[in-house]
């Protein structure tokens, strides 16, 4: 888990900082899934076995055959049979079988796609951005049954997998005690990433037009946006501000007081 306040700056971290190094070109350690939200899934009309299997699809190499990802998804949702919804313990027993099962399906997809791909040896890393979200959709019922299948492919001692999540820090305790997560427990980390520095500001504002060749000016202006900034947890308005200053006025190389006012 990547945990901190709001607005601390763990997407940013994570999308912006380690999922680019490890998808370079050079990099064939890695099989990298794009980074997904759960409240994201229902305006796209997906579920999460979908999303799933439509990442897996589109990591598969488009000469040769590939898998449906209808059939797909509906082998994984095979899974939302859980052991909490049975009433006696074979029941149950038969439920876990199940899950199980549906597992290592997945863990056996992931194998046939990196064998396909020439990437035997890359591990596939799943990325779950504000995984709050599952905690907090108290009505969403298809909740348990994707963290009790999360939970089974990362606990299986023949999966592949790895899993980052980014987390606000007062949904920690609510992760951590959540019992489809319980098996998983002793597999996982946590990362705490504090709140930002001012001096951090200005290397968040400064680098990146450095790399791309943009020009403050005044150079003054850089230290009137760390100024409007205002508090250490406002890492998403700044990275807003400057997103709209790069699409709007990066054509000449340089930001000024006017285009930031404007």
């Amino acid at each position: 888990y990547v945990v901190g306040a709001s607005g601390s700056g763990k997407s940013s971290l994570v999308k912006g900082g380690l999922l680019p190094r490890l998808t370079r070109t050079e990099n064939l350690d890695w099989c990298v899934f794009p980074a997904f939200r759960w409240n994201e899934l229902r305006p796209r009309g997906r579920d999460w076995a979908e999303q799933l299997a439509l990442m897996l699809i589109a990591q598969w190499p488009e000469s040769g055959t590939r898998p449906d990802p209808g059939e797909l998804r509906k082998h994984y949702l095979e899974a939302s049979l859980t052991a909490d919804q049975a009433h006696d313990e074979s029941a149950r027993a038969r439920c876990r079988q199940n899950l199980t099962a549906v597992a290592d399906r997945f863990i056996d997809d992931t194998k046939a796609m990196l064998r396909a791909s020439g990437r035997t040896n890359a591990l596939p890393l799943l990325v779950i951005d504000q995984f709050e979200e599952l905690f907090a959709a108290a009505d969403d019922l298809t909740v348990t049954p994707f963290l009790q299948f999360l939970g089974c492919v990362l606990a299986s001692p023949r999966t592949p997998w790895l899993c980052i999540a980014t987390v606000r820090t007062d949904y920690l305790t609510a992760i951590q005690t959540r019992s489809e997560l319980l098996e998983w427990k002793d597999h996982t980390g946590i990362y705490s990433l504090p709140l930002m520095t001012e001096d951090r500001f200005y290397e968040v504002i400064r680098r990146p037009a450095e790399r791309v060749g943009i020009l403050f000016e005044p150079e003054t202006l850089v230290d009137r946006i760390v100024h409007d900034t205002g508090t250490r947890d406002s890492l998403p308005l700044l990275a807003f501000a400057m997103r709209q200053l790069h699409k709007r006025f990066s054509g000449d190389g340089k930001f000024t007081e006017k285009e930031y006012f404007d």
